[in-house]
């Protein structure tokens, strides 16, 4: 067997496994696991007592996550869409499909990065008892998710590719 041909099976071998990752994080569209985060975001907003001012930056920081939210989904059905097309080639077009892949989370990425700036502008207009709201609800999200990793761990199941082999 050739190098090169040995390479090019791991990149399809990866292909396929990331379009089965694709498939199965689309497939529940707005049942995704994760997509209940934002809106549970909107329920500490009472407890915050925000004034006027603060309630106009959490209007438009919650808008803009809602909008990087929309970005990452649009950007993976179109990776996804591609890459059936593309496989069912007889030559598929790799390049193609890297490239739009580095596309989408470049997009995914700069949507998330101005969510994350207008969260961290409305946090920089907290008052210290606000503040301390905050730190409470992530210190409690950090726990559960601690409370879960070990969980994970007791069950031996491992985060990443090495679990696939």
């Amino acid at each position: 067997m050739k190098p090169y041909s040995f390479r090019l099976g791991i990149v399809v071998a990866s292909l396929s496994f990331l379009a089965c990752g694709v498939d199965a994080a689309f497939a529940h569209g707005a049942q995704n696991a994760r997509a209940p985060y934002i809106e549970h975001i909107a329920k500490i907003k009472d407890r915050l007592a925000l004034d006027t001012s603060q309630q106009l930056l959490w209007d438009q920081a919650f808008a803009q996550s809602l909008a990087a939210r929309e970005t990452a989904r649009g950007g993976g059905v179109r990776l996804r869409d591609t890459m059936r097309t593309e496989i069912a080639k007889t030559e598929p077009d790799l390049a193609r499909i890297a490239a739009l892949a580095d596309e989408v989370q470049a997009n995914t990425q700069a949507a998330r990065r101005r969510a994350r700036d207008e969260w961290l502008g409305l946090y920089a207009t907290l008052a210290p008892d606000q503040k301390t709201i905050v730190r409470d609800l992530v210190k409690k999200r950090l726990e559960r998710f601690a409370r879960f990793a070990a969980h994970r761990r007791e069950r031996g199941e491992h985060w990443g590719p090495a679990r696939l082999f």
